[in-house]
């Protein structure tokens, strides 16, 4: 199989191979014994150590696979960029951990898996036209995709609304100075309704309101 067709059949992508594939670095040309072997279209295919190794090895595009690493780790916490599966964080005890993204920085060791279709849907949000998309993301319809993300970051936008107007009416203990305070909203939320009926627990809980309040300010600032 064609290395095109490898990534072209990835189901989803290590966010550190996507980045590279998007500055046109194919990620096995860093590691010459992979080329004999099958990537994996069901596990995030790539390495954590790509980006790294690409650098010291001074190839070509490398700074450019970096740039969009740090654009797309910031893309994902603003929820622009939507990861499959667990974010994985790198500890202080030298292990690999899951995490919350609401918890997250940019500058945080933190990676996580992505489909080709969130990544074409991305890269178009961002100006990209369908025919500057990367190769390995060629022939992915985006239309449906711009519509469900539409739909999507309308209900944030009035989910966001409504948590600015709990807040407002109870007080400045609900805010963090202009903004609501996501972790006083979760703790009322779920006195009313417990985690064991939403499947939610506090921090999936802050996540999405931490999401809404996000898209509400934007929506405001425009």
């Amino acid at each position: 199989m064609s290395s095109l067709n490898v990534w072209r059949a990835c189901k989803k992508l290590h966010i550190e191979s996507a980045c590279l594939l998007i500055a046109g670095i194919d990620p096995r040309s860093l590691w010459p014994d992979l080329i004999s072997q099958s990537v994996s279209i069901e596990s995030g295919a790539g390495d954590t150590n790509s980006i790294r190794a690409a650098l010291q090895f001074d190839i070509p595009q490398a700074r450019e696979a970096a740039n969009w690493l740090i654009i797309a780790k910031q893309a994902a916490i603003d929820g622009n960029l939507a990861p499959i599966g667990k974010i994985r964080l790198w500890g202080r005890d030298g292990r690999w951990t899951s995490a919350e993204l609401a918890d997250l920085a940019t500058y945080d060791s933190f990676d996580f898996d992505v489909t080709r279709p969130e990544l074409s849907r991305w890269l178009s949000s961002l100006g990209w036209l369908e025919s500057e998309l990367p190769e390995f993301l060629a022939g992915i319809n985006t239309t449906k995709a711009k519509s469900i993300e539409g739909e999507e970051s309308r209900a944030l936008e009035v989910f966001g609304l409504l948590v600015e107007a709990y807040a407002i009416k109870h007080g400045p203990d609900y805010r963090n100075g202009e903004k609501p305070k996501a972790s006083r909203i979760v703790e009322d939320m779920l006195n009313i309704i417990p985690d064991d009926v939403t499947n939610m627990g506090d921090r999936k809980l802050k996540e999405h309101i931490g999401a809404a309040i996000k898209a509400w300010e934007a929506k405001k600032r425009r």
